[in-house]
């Protein structure tokens, strides 16, 4: 039955005709449904049925439920994208604003944004363009209307984005990230220390794409004075991860260890 669009189809109604009417435990049920049906479905079978079956979703997740019912969303809309992204490239601009919304979303719990943290990783492949993506998690991390406990997921994604997508970013919207980087990290009073760290590995990532040669491995050593080991051993972290060479690795990685060690004397008072 799932190897035919015929097939396909009838099952897709009946899943989007629950999930949009029935209650909260039926819509869950519905949300699981979606999933098996794109897990093991023909490709061919639902190219057709992709886009309604995105809308449906769509527009559940964006309403007032709770978490469990958002949590298998999210989840379905990730195996859309995983299994069928081209088909859905035609969702993308309700895909970005539902999935950016959901970290302001009084009923996403952590769980929930984690998961919308895999999906906006895979829904890169049919972005069309980064840049606003990234503005609107710069915006969020520096203002007051999202919750700290939010801006660790936000402040990663920012983080997993600049990696894998850092070359594409134009060079104002780069300035204007780095700024909002370098003045949470010069204030991180309000932030708790996740974010810390996620905006400092962020930032670290950033310093690969500088127009200024050898701008990162000057980063490495930059906060080491600054008494807050969440954004040194942050910035050290990315440097490492994003783009060191094994000659300046070799290098960096006997500085990490020294000042690591220099750190725990400091702390302990061996």
């Amino acid at each position: 039955m799932l190897e035919k669009a015929e097939g396909v189809k009838s099952l897709s109604a009946v899943i989007q005709n629950s999930i949009t009417h029935g209650s909260v435990e039926v819509r869950i049920d519905s949300a699981i449904c979606f999933q098996y049906l794109i897990d093991f479905s023909k490709p061919e079978a639902i190219k057709l049925e992709v886009i309604k079956i995105c809308g449906a979703l769509i527009r559940v997740v964006n309403d007032k439920f709770a978490p469990a019912l958002k949590l298998q969303i999210f989840h379905a809309l990730k195996l859309i994208l995983l299994r069928a992204s081209m088909n859905a490239k035609a969702m993308a601009p309700q895909l970005q604003t539902t999935f950016l919304k959901a970290f302001n979303d009084s009923q996403a719990t952590s769980l929930v944004r984690k998961v919308v943290v895999d999906c906006l990783i895979h829904f890169l492949k049919i972005a069309p363009k980064v840049d606003p993506i990234l503005k609107e998690l710069s915006i969020m991390i520096e203002g007051d209307k999202l919750e700290n406990e939010a801006k660790i997921e936000v402040a990663e994604i920012l983080a997993i984005i600049i990696r894998s997508n850092g070359k594409t970013v134009q060079q104002a919207m780069s300035q204007q990230i780095q700024t909002t980087l370098l003045n949470i990290l010069q204030n991180p009073g309000s932030y708790n220390d996740k974010t810390i760290v996620n905006c400092s590995v962020a930032l670290a990532f950033l310093s690969a794409y500088a127009s200024e040669a050898g701008q990162m491995l000057q980063m490495f050593e930059a906060y080491d004075n600054k008494l807050n080991l969440n954004i040194s051993f942050g910035i050290k972290f990315g440097v490492l991860l994003n783009g060191a060479s094994s000659v300046h690795a070799s290098t960096l990685i006997p500085k990490l260890e020294s000042y690591s060690m220099d750190m725990v004397k400091d702390l302990t008072g061996l």
